[in-house]
């Protein structure tokens, strides 16, 4: 089945994806074909797997020496370190979920560095907090991509599906790549994501999954629940592409009425008169907890399940 991106290329980033600065900076592409594949090299040697079991987690770092080759220096880069940027959501709505990646991600890089860093230089984590909003995730765009002390070679994670989508232009001009924490369907279109790293399988596709499953387990009657923008309707896209393809009942259309913050009884109510069999949302674990907690209270019996943001762990450590 194929993906159906949500919204036009041209209306994909929420605002302006113009950049602050217009000065060109030419050391950017030098100091990232320089070093790019260093550190994505990093990266799959902690990801990958290996035959043997033995083998504890932390010896990754281990294969990281500096080849013989010069390393070219710019932006980001000079003779002692490489920067590396994370514009991360650690106030927001996500914050919880974030917060864990960027500790397990500075330790990471502490084993890195322990083990004589990438060429003999230390890898300086950059961490700017987006609080998932988009002016301040543009604001700390422009400082991560400027000449300044926080100037990178790339940026490790960019939280966020329409933050993210709203530097995609400037990623291009300013030869920079990201990788974002973030499953949007739109990254896999060159011309939204040329320049976005995009990993794992996306919300769009997770969705005509999960749909898949839940329906086969519990019925046929589905209440679809989602965030506006980039996230919540890719997700609720692809509930209703699946829904459509196995002949369910979308009973509850809820696709972009989850607004963080906003009184979510509509919502709730909705659910509960759906007479849903199960739940599909892509929202994010503090906004399901809420609706949750809130239909259950009422009588709602159906099941719950979402795109992976909607869950935390930490649930599991709470009445719901």
């Amino acid at each position: 089945m194929a993906v159906q991106l949500l919204t036009p290329v041209s209306d994909v980033a929420l605002l302006p994806s113009t950049s602050l600065k217009q000065q060109e900076e030419p050391l950017k592409k030098l100091k990232l074909l320089a070093i790019l594949i260093a550190v994505l090299g990093l990266i799959a040697a902690a990801c990958g797997d290996s035959d043997d079991s033995s083998t504890p987690a932390t010896d990754a770092p281990a294969g990281t020496e500096a080849p013989a080759a010069e390393m070219l220096t710019g932006i980001g880069v000079d003779d002692d370190t490489i920067k590396i940027g994370y514009n991360a959501d650690l106030s927001g709505i996500f914050a919880g979920l974030v917060i864990q990646i960027i500790d397990s991600t500075e330790v990471y890089w502490e084993e890195v560095n322990a083990a004589g860093g990438i060429a003999g230089r230390m890898v300086e984590p950059v961490i700017l907090d987006n609080a998932y909003d988009v002016p301040t995730h543009l604001e700390n765009y422009e400082e991560l991509s400027g000449s300044g002390s926080n100037g990178v070679v790339m940026i490790g994670q960019s939280t966020g599906s329409p933050h993210t989508a709203a530097t995609t232009g400037d990623l291009v001009d300013d030869d920079l790549i990201a990788i974002p924490l973030s499953w949007y369907s739109g990254w896999a279109d060159p011309a939204i994501g040329a320049n976005v790293f995009e990993v794992q399988t996306n919300y769009c596709l997770e969705a005509m999954n999960g749909v898949s499953y839940m329906s086969g387990e519990f019925g046929n009657k589905v209440a679809i629940i989602s965030f506006p923008g980039e996230y919540g309707q890719d997700g609720a896209a692809g509930a209703k592409l699946a829904a459509e393809a196995l002949g369910l009942e979308v009973v509850y259309d809820g696709e972009a009425q989850v607004v963080p913050g906003s009184d979510q009884t509509p919502v709730i109510t909705g659910i509960v008169n759906s007479g849903a069999d199960f739940v599909w949302g892509t929202i994010n674990s503090g906004t399901l907890s809420e609706i949750m907690g809130g239909a259950v209270a009422q009588g709602f019996e159906g099941m719950w399940s979402g795109n992976s943001p909607t869950w935390s762990f930490q649930l599991l450590g709470t009445d719901l």
